[in-house]
């Protein structure tokens, strides 16, 4: 590029004379004032990051329909007859490649869902065709 640029600091710069506008910046204001740069970048981040407060993360389902809806009135008659956790089951991958015993591995892991308060029904494990990776499901 040497010979493109046409301003008298680009020249300079060319001649190796002078600093980028980046060099100048952290010498002449980052460096005198670290407490004011450090003050403004967390508020920046801070303002930033507020739109994460309102994130939801989830599977999508029939919750999030309008209220009236046949979609939603059948999430909620679901939830009424059958008790909270129906519409959302959770399933459990249990892989026990490395394992001795993958069988005992899952219904290990069968018996410890089935006795946790808040899970009010687990399927058994079903596994893959290898008999190495089962997935239990807890509701």
């Amino acid at each position: 590029m040497k010979g493109t640029l046409h301003t008298r600091r680009m020249k300079a710069l060319e001649r190796g004379e002078g600093e980028v506008m980046g060099v100048r910046l952290a010498r002449r204001f980052v460096t005198r004032n670290p407490i004011k740069v450090l003050a403004v970048s967390v508020a920046g981040l801070a303002v930033l990051a507020i739109p994460a407060m309102s994130l939801k993360m989830a599977l999508n389902d029939d919750s999030g329909k309008p209220p009236g809806t046949t979609q939603r009135i059948a999430y909620d008659t679901l939830g009424k007859g059958f008790g909270p956790g129906f519409n959302g089951p959770l399933t459990v991958g249990v892989d026990a490649r490395d394992s001795d015993h993958p069988k005992a591995a899952a219904q290990d892991a069968y018996t410890m869902l089935s006795k946790l308060d808040d899970v009010a029904a687990v399927r058994p494990p079903s596994f893959n065709q290898a008999g190495d990776v089962a997935l239990p499901a807890a509701s």
